[in-house]
């Protein structure tokens, strides 16, 4: 059975949260289209704007380094979400654009190893969103269970709000609705946000994969069983290995240019994430090694501080992922049947090998790479502002 590649199709979780956030709509002359504004309006007063805001308030009131590291890395997280959210609202546009021009890459895909390539990134891409997913809703569950086990009545996370919560039963409640529904809003939005870098680099990735698969086939495949470096192609043969050639340089040029255009979106996402993933790691630290001890707030702890870190390290890993590809491309270039090709396949193809030895390289913030080294740079990071926080016990 024949493979239909989609590569799209690796932004549908994204682009369902994205949808029922605000960020397409019906048409404006759609019944629905003023419903929908309104309700846009509302799900963004109420926790894009109002829910960090009680988180930051309450840091600000701490009374001990204690109480401020407890909700410092909510509130730190949920202000960078917020930051790359608007990031992303402004250039939506531009993500919806890329939609035709990877649907014109697959179809360049034609052989079922091609195909292959190309699903098993799209799979990695969907599956990095669920498996984040997976760990920020861990957090949301163990955040539950400091409410079930603690002596006094108690919210998933200290919180300022213009009401006294503690008053009276119904306040609590109401207290305790927004609190959930809203972290069960921010964390399956911080999943979209967070994991379509990743998305759109696995993506990429096996694009390139895909193209230096076709590269090396190149002047080989009208050999069946024949040694094809031993024999001379006919004119008609080299004049189509020169156009498939032209092709591959194409794909390649739509390929970078699909970079550069994420790269500025992606660049300031990437650079948020580097600090709150420092930020949450070194509070929790502090946190978790000098607070008494408490299971339930250990536990949820435990499961945000694997969460931001896994989440930065496969970032790293597929922008890694990205350039080790890149570098192949330049040896299969040298491996396809070039030698028995004409003068012009020839400086064409130094031409090419010249431009694939570019590095391209996802930058965040425009300055730091996002590589595996650069995640051992934020973790080394963490533990100068660990101890920095440690000296002020």
């Amino acid at each position: 059975m024949t493979l239909k590649i989609n590569s799209w199709d690796a932004f549908k979780y994204h682009w369902r949260v994205w949808d029922l956030s605000g960020f397409r709509g019906p048409q404006r002359q759609s019944v629905w289209y003023i419903p929908y504004k309104l309700y846009t309006i509302a799900i963004t007063l109420l926790f894009p704007i109002y829910y960090p805001i009680c988180f930051t308030v309450e840091s600000f009131l701490a009374d001990n380094l204690n109480d401020f590291c407890e909700v410092i890395y909510i509130a730190m997280a949920d202000m960078t979400l917020n930051i790359k959210f608007l990031t992303l609202f402004i250039v939506r546009r531009q993500l919806l654009e890329l939609r035709p021009i990877l649907k014109r890459l697959d179809a360049r895909a034609k052989t079922e190893e091609e195909m292959n390539v190309l699903q098993e990134g799209i799979d990695s891409a969907k599956k990095c969103f669920l498996i984040i997913l997976r760990l920020f809703y861990s957090a949301f569950v163990t955040s539950q269970l400091m409410v079930i086990f603690s002596a006094e009545a108690r919210l998933m996370y200290p919180a300022w709000y213009p009401f006294d919560y503690q008053a009276s039963r119904t306040k609590f409640w109401i207290a305790y609705g927004y609190q959930t529904i809203g972290f069960l809003v921010q964390c399956t939005q911080a999943c979209s946000v967070d994991t379509y870098p990743q998305a759109y680099m696995r993506v990429l990735t096996a694009h390139i994969r895909a193209l230096s698969l076709r590269i090396e086939r190149i002047g080989r495949q009208n050999f069946s069983g024949v040694s094809s470096e031993l024999m001379c192609s006919k004119e008609n043969e080299m004049k189509r290995n020169y156009e498939e050639l032209v092709s591959c340089i194409k794909d390649h040029k739509t390929i970078i240019e699909l970079f550069s255009t994420i790269q500025k979106p992606i660049s300031g996402t990437s650079m948020a994430q580097f600090v709150c993933t420092g930020v949450a790691q070194c509070t929790i630290g502090v946190y978790m090694l000098y607070v008494g001890f408490n299971i339930s707030i250990m536990l949820n702890m435990a499961v945000f501080f694997v969460s931001v870190t896994m989440e930065t390290l496969i970032l790293c890993y597929y922008g890694d992922l990205f350039c080790q590809e890149c570098e192949e491309l330049s040896k299969a270039i040298y491996n396809c049947n070039w030698t028995v090709q004409s003068s012009e396949f020839k400086k064409v193809l130094c031409f090419f090998l010249f431009r694939s030895q570019r590095v391209n390289v996802l930058m965040a913030g425009n300055w730091i790479p996002v590589r595996l080294p650069t995640f051992v740079m934020v973790v080394k990071s963490s533990y100068s502002i660990f101890t920095l926080l440690s000296s002020f016990k």
